[in-house]
């Protein structure tokens, strides 16, 4: 069946953001006079399934007391958004690729594990009217890989949720894309580090790589 929806997750597929990300995370550590801080590598462990996990992560790897974590939470929330898209940069290839898609017809959408407005802004900055269909994390809405929040896209923005592809770079994505029964394609240097096809996902290193495989499925249907 030949794809008419093409969904990409954000952080670490289309956009490269770990070191606004970690950035955030130090200041806060700072704040509040823990004796804690983060590396890239570290921060790059701790994203993937949204802020309450990442937060999570960092309080279970240095062994933060608990009773701190909703302080530790709303401190973050604010000095992420002012880090939103100070080091943030889209990975190579990607704008080129997303105004190829645009021109051959196809619909583009993000599905983000990131709060909504974080979202937005950041494809605001870098990505302007190229999106058809944009979600992230909204209050009450199960996140990736649950498949909640693809339904709910699907709900507001009423297109054929069997015709999409979902691009994205770590194991979430692939249990999400198989939680929603949609074809997927990994981009290998995201943060996940996948490099061989764990099941029937498609691996592309580079975003070129990414026009051809959904070249491919409309020369074979």
């Amino acid at each position: 069946m030949k794809y008419e929806t093409i969904i990409f997750d954000l952080d670490g597929t289309l956009l490269d953001t770990l070191l606004d990300i970690n950035d955030a995370i130090n200041d806060t550590l700072k704040q509040m006079n823990l004796p804690y801080k983060s590396s890239e590598e570290n921060a790059r462990n701790f994203i993937g399934m949204g802020v309450h996990v990442l937060i999570d992560r960092v309080f279970d790897y240095y062994k933060i007391n608990e009773n701190l974590k909703d302080e530790f939470f709303k401190l973050y929330i604010v000095n992420y958004s002012k880090h939103v898209n100070i080091k943030t940069k889209p990975f190579d290839g990607v704008i080129n690729t997303l105004t190829e898609l645009k021109k051959e017809g196809f619909k583009l959408g993000v599905i983000s594990n990131k709060p909504n407005n974080d979202v937005k802004r950041c494809l605001d900055d870098y990505f302007k009217d190229i999106f058809d269909f944009v979600i992230g994390q909204q209050e009450g809405v199960r996140t990736k890989p649950y498949p909640d929040i693809f339904y709910k896209m699907v709900e507001i923005y009423k297109f054929n949720k069997d015709k999409v592809l979902y691009v994205g770079d770590m194991d979430v994505d692939i249990k999400f894309a198989k939680n929603i029964n949609v074809d997927v394609a990994i981009y290998s240097n995201g943060y996940g580090r996948i490099k061989i096809s764990q099941n029937n996902e498609k691996i592309f290193n580079k975003y070129d790589e990414l026009l051809s495989i959904v070249r491919e499925k409309w020369k074979n249907n």
